[in-house]
């Protein structure tokens, strides 16, 4: 599967990445014509993002990067959920601001901590409210945890 990342300098994106063993193409500043042209083809974008950072804005220049590469399938990665003591709560107002910025059919959210891997490859125990699979899991990237 052919899958692009997207997320702002610091969202924690390289990091999610090389967990998972994907390549990280962009550091987050490039502009939306060079991220468009260098998505096309992808069959997956994993947009990144910090849930204490506000997303509005990242979600609107990720939706033009999925909309005008033809990217169907999309997947929004709240990431630093440690940052956020796991709560509920956290991930939640982050999604709803992530979701302000975005028109096209909401995005599947996922919450993880690329830091120290929580439903990176697996559940974990501390993001015990969330009952969707591990993130790997939607890639169909095996359940081994990355060294």
């Amino acid at each position: 599967m052919n899958t692009v990342i997207l997320g702002a300098a610091g969202a924690g994106k390289t990091t999610l990445a090389a967990r998972l063993g994907l390549p990280d193409r962009f550091h987050g500043a490039e502009p939306l014509a060079e991220l468009v042209y260098h998505a096309r083809g992808a069959d997956l974008a994993l947009i990144v993002f910090d849930v204490s950072i506000p997303a509005q804005v990242q979600a609107s220049r990720a939706e033009i990067v999925v909309r005008q590469a033809g990217i169907e399938r999309v997947l929004a990665v709240a990431n630093k959920m440690d940052l956020a003591g796991y709560e509920y709560e956290a991930f939640k107002a982050a999604r709803t601001v992530f979701l302000r910025g975005w028109s096209l059919t909401p995005p599947l959210f996922v919450p993880v901590s690329a830091r120290f891997g929580d439903f990176v490859h697996a559940p974990g125990n501390r993001i015990d409210w969330h009952y969707g699979a591990a993130l790997a899991s939607h890639l169909g990237l095996e359940a081994e945890v990355a060294a």
